[in-house]
C-alpha cells in the first residue's frame, strides 16, 4: 500500500525512517459506518408509536387497551432514558406493567441513556479523527501533544457536564417517583386533572382505565411505582451505565490507528516496534480506555452535587475533566519517555488505572446497596396494600382474546 515516510520520535525506534499510511484507520471507519447504517437486528421490537394506530379511533383505544398482552408477552423491556421519563405517566405504566408481569425479573429491563449512543459515537469520530491527524500530520513533538492535551480536555469538559448532570437528575426522579400520583403526572394530550384535554381520546382516561383493570384501584398502583419501580431504575441509572462491548466500540479506532503504526514498522523489519505497538493497541481499546469510562463515571458521580455559584459549578466541572485528560494522557505520555521504560508503564498503567477503578467502583456499589436495602425494606412494608400480581396476567389473558377477535 502506498505511503509516506516520516522520522519517529518515540521511544521504540527513535529516529527511525518509516512509511505511515491511514490504511486501516480509514477503512475501519468506512466499514464501521456501514455497519453502523445498513445492519439490520433480527430481533422483533414493539415500539407503541408505530405499532398503534394513531388516527383511527376504534384501532387507537384497542391498541392501548391491549398494552398489557403486549407487555406480558415480551422477554425484554428497553428503557431509553432522559431526565423527563419519571414526569411522565404513560411511560411509568408501561414499565410497572411490565414488572408486574415479570416478577422478580428486573433484569429483563434494559436501560439506554438517550444521550448514550449519541456520547459513544462522539467518542469514537472523536479518536478516529484524532489517530487519523496523528498518523498524517503529528511527529510526538512536545508542541503536539499539548494541542492533543488541550483539545481532548475540552471533550472531556462536554462529557463531565453531561454526566454530571445525569447523576443529579438521578436523585431528582428518585424524589418525583417518590411523590408519584397519577393526577400530577404529565400526559401528551392534556394537563393536570385530564380537564383541558381537546384529543378525540384522552390518553389520561385510557391509563385510568388500565390502571383500574390491572390493579385495581389507582392507590394500589402509585404505592408500585413509588417503590418497586423506583428501586428498579435507581439501581441501573444511580449505578455505573455503560455496557462494555459499547465502550470497546467507543476506543476501536485506537485500535485501528496502532494497527497502522505496527504495519510501519513491520514494513522496515522493525519486528520488536511492530510487537510493541500491536499490544499497545490492544492495551488501550480492550483495557484503558474501558476503564476511563469507569473513571468518567465514577467522578462525575462523586462530583454529581451542583456548586452554588455558576463559575463555581464550571470550575468543577473543569476539574473532573482535567483529572480525566490526566489519565487518558498516561499513554502519551509515557510515549516521550526513554527506553525501556514507556513500554513497561504502558502496560502497568491501564492495570493501576483498572484496580484503583474496582475498588472506588466497589465502594460506590456498597453505598448504593445500603440505600437500595432501606427502598426495599419501604417497599415491603407496602407489600400488603398491593393487589394480587397475577391480576394483570389474567387481564393480559382476557385482553389477548379482545386482541384476536379484532
Amino acid at each position: 500500500m502506498p505511503g509516506y515516510a516520516r522520522g519517529t520520535r518515540g521511544p521504540v525506534d527513535r529516529g527511525a525512517e518509516l512509511i505511515f499510511g491511514p490504511w486501516c484507520t480509514l477503512s475501519g471507519g468506512l466499514i464501521f459506518s456501514v455497519l453502523l447504517f445498513a445492519w439490520k437486528s433480527k430481533r422483533l421490537v414493539f415500539y407503541d408509536q408505530i405499532c398503534i394506530h394513531q388516527f383511527d379511533t376504534l384501532r387507537k383505544t384497542a391498541g392501548l387497551l391491549s398494552i398489557g398482552a403486549f407487555l406480558k408477552q415480551s422477554e425484554q423491556f428497553l428503557l431509553v432514558w432522559d431526565d423527563t421519563y419519571a414526569a411522565r405517566l404513560w411511560c411509568i405504566l408501561e414499565l410497572a406493567a411490565f414488572l408486574k408481569s415479570h416478577e422478580h425479573q428486573e433484569q429483563k429491563v434494559q436501560i439506554r441513556l438517550a444521550v448514550m449512543a449519541p456520547c459513544i459515537l462522539g467518542i469514537a469520530f472523536a479518536l478516529w479523527a484524532t489517530m487519523l491527524q496523528w498518523l498524517l500530520f503529528f511527529d510526538q513533538s512536545y508542541l503536539d501533544t499539548v494541542v492533543l492535551l488541550v483539545s481532548r480536555w475540552l471533550f472531556m469538559y462536554i462529557a463531565a457536564a453531561v454526566l454530571r448532570s445525569h447523576y443529579r437528575n438521578t436523585e431528582r426522579m428518585l424524589e418525583q417517583l417518590a411523590s408519584f400520583s397519577v393526577e400530577s403526572a404529565g400526559c401528551h394530550c392534556c394537563r393536570k386533572g385530564g380537564e383541558d384535554c381537546t384529543h378525540e381520546i384522552c390518553d389520561r382516561a385510557v391509563i385510568a382505565h388500565c390502571i383500574r383493570t390491572w390493579y385495581g384501584s389507582v392507590e394500589t398502583f402509585e404505592e408500585t411505582v413509588k417503590t418497586r419501580v423506583k428501586t428498579m431504575l435507581y439501581r441501573q441509572l444511580g449505578g455505573l451505565l455503560f455496557p462494555y462491548g459499547w465502550k470497546v466500540v467507543g476506543g476501536s479506532p485506537l485500535f485501528w490507528g496502532f494497527c497502522d503504526m505496527t504495519a510501519a514498522r513491520l514494513r522496515a523489519g522493525s519486528w520488536r516496534g511492530a510487537a510493541i505497538m500491536f499490544a499497545g493497541g490492544l492495551t488501550w481499546c480492550f483495557f484503558l480506555c474501558p476503564n476511563l469510562f469507569e473513571v468518567a463515571l465514577l467522578l462525575a458521580r462523586y462530583f454529581r452535587k451542583k456548586a452554588p455559584g455558576i463559575w463555581q459549578d464550571r470550575l468543577k466541572t473543569m476539574a473532573v475533566a482535567l483529572l480525566l485528560t490526566i489519565v487518558s494522557f498516561i499513554g502519551n505520555i509515557t510515549s516521550l519517555v526513554q527506553d525501556p521504560l514507556p513500554t513497561l508503564l504502558w502496560f502497568t498503567a491501564p492495570v493501576l488505572v483498572a484496580g484503583v477503578t474496582w475498588i472506588v467502583s466497589r465502594y460506590q456499589a456498597r453505598q448504593r446497596e445500603r440505600m437500595l436495602d432501606l427502598m426495599e425494606l419501604e417497599q415491603e412494608e407496602q407489600e400488603d396494600h398491593i393487589g394480587d400480581p397475577h391480576s394483570l396476567h389474567d387481564a393480559a389473558a382476557a385482553v389477548e382474546t379482545v386482541v384476536v377477535s379484532l
